[in-house]
């Protein structure tokens, strides 16, 4: 347990410091910003003077060390266009940010339950399809554009609800229905394969696959996942069957996969498969 909790904080710290030296250097890529902080008529003593008072007339390395050690320390640096420290910035805004996740997470929880009870309960073939077909197109559309579409639809056109600003329930439905929609499209995607998990699961308890499987005139082998739930715990037993009908068979188990082994343990899987498709 304490292991694991180590290589995850490692990991964590490693994806951290990877995003802020990726964002570091795709900002200093993006230009000098000392172009957008002076006047057209600004001289070229200006620019130095303001480049020197930044700290942009060092190199790269430099202002990068300077940065993470900053950063360690709490001092995130002054932002360039308020003139205010960058973390008082962030704390200023921390409570809106708090009150629409807050709100997205409970409107897609609320979204989830219904249309996923509407689903389990409909033996409707054709409502399935048109939900999971929108959950489909919802996944394709990128967050941003999502939201302004909406603005375009409902602000815009409608004049129904505000396009920004914040201190009213009507402000917190747009960026809401945004973000909650996108979670609720990957929630409705990951219930419908676990309902053809459950298919499949009871397919393969039933004696149809051992009735067929004699009339296969092919090499037969098998690769089965050592906690499969159909099988578990007799996955010998799956060999056994399966040498009864071709005594050349050849089966194996990944250790620790499942009933989808092909995806739960793909490193694993494949080479398997290739040299059973190569013999």
């Amino acid at each position: 347990m304490i292991y694991f909790i180590l290589r995850r904080t490692f990991q964590s710290v490693l994806t951290v410091l990877g995003v802020v030296t990726f964002t570091f250097f795709l900002v200093r890529l993006a230009g000098d910003p000392t172009a957008l902080l002076l006047p057209v008529e600004a001289s070229d003593e200006d620019i130095a003077r303001l480049r020197a008072a930044l700290g942009l007339d060092q190199s790269w390395i430099v202002q990068y060390w300077k940065f993470l050690a900053n950063a360690v320390s709490g001092d995130f640096g002054v932002s360039l266009r308020q003139r205010t420290p960058a973390l008082d910035l962030v704390l200023e805004r921390l409570p809106a940010t708090l009150e629409l996740a807050l709100t997205s997470f409970v409107l897609g929880m609320v979204l989830a339950f219904g249309i996923g009870l509407a689903m389990r309960l409909s033996t409707s073939a054709r409502l399935r399809s048109a939900v999971l077909w929108l959950a489909l197109a919802r996944q394709a559309i990128p967050v941003f554009s999502f939201g302004l579409i909406l603005i375009l639809i409902f602000s815009v056109w409608l004049r129904w609800l505000p396009s920004l600003g914040r201190g009213s329930l009507a402000h917190l439905v747009l960026p809401s229905l945004t973000l909650a929609t996108y979670e609720l499209a990957l929630y409705l995607q990951k219930s419908n394969h676990a309902r053809a998990r459950m298919r499949s699961r009871r397919f393969s308890r039933s004696g149809a696959l051992i009735e067929a499987l004699p009339q296969v005139k092919a090499r037969l082998d098998g690769i089965w996942g050592e906690r499969d739930a159909t099988a578990y715990p007799h996955v010998e037993e799956r060999a056994r069957l399966l040498r009864g009908i071709q005594k050349q068979a050849r089966f194996a188990v990944v250790p620790g996969a499942g009933h989808w082994v092909q995806y739960e343990a793909a490193d694993r899987f494949n080479p398997i498969l290739s040299e059973y498709a190569a013999g």
